[in-house]
């Protein structure tokens, strides 16, 4: 049996070794692992929206937010975790095929799917760190408008 595996990629071609060959599985099962454990978090997020409006109004029931606010939230944050781990377990499933059939055509889907997940998980950090930039502006900008305190607390 040889020790590497051609793959074709256009008019390049990659060799891979059995080593390479039995990492991309060990990726492809923990891959799997992370998918389903993701999809059962997000349906664990869902579930919980619905119950989470009506827990807060009776915890708290002079909160400001009525309850379907509550149910909003989580049923978005299920929602925008939904797609990174789609990707993520597509990848596996994809990756799983080509290595058992040698199919390149599996192998590019993978990857897309690995690219897709990246550039979503990429996306989100941005506008993580822009939605934090513009509340760290405003609290600076209120805080120079009220102005900070000054003086000793103790």
């Amino acid at each position: 049996m040889e020790d590497n595996t051609s793959q074709s990629t256009g008019s390049e071609q990659i060799e891979l070794s059995k080593y390479t060959i039995y990492q991309l599985k060990e990726i492809g099962n923990w891959t799997k692992f992370l998918g389903i454990a993701g999809f059962i978090f997000v349906g664990l997020l869902v579930i919980l929206a619905f119950f989470m409006g009506s827990f807060m109004s009776k915890i708290n029931p002079t909160t400001p937010f009525p309850s379907f606010v509550f149910t909003f939230i989580y049923l978005m944050m299920a929602l925008i975790y939904f797609f990174p781990i789609l990707f993520l377990f597509k990848f596996s499933m994809n990756l799983r095929r080509s290595l058992s059939s040698n199919d390149p055509a599996q192998m590019d889907s993978a990857f897309s799917n690995l690219n897709a997940h990246y550039k979503y998980i990429g996306i989100l950090a941005i506008i993580i760190l822009v939605i934090y930039g513009l509340f760290g502006g405003m609290m600076l900008a209120f805080g120079m408008m009220n102005g900070f305190p000054t003086g000793s607390y103790t």
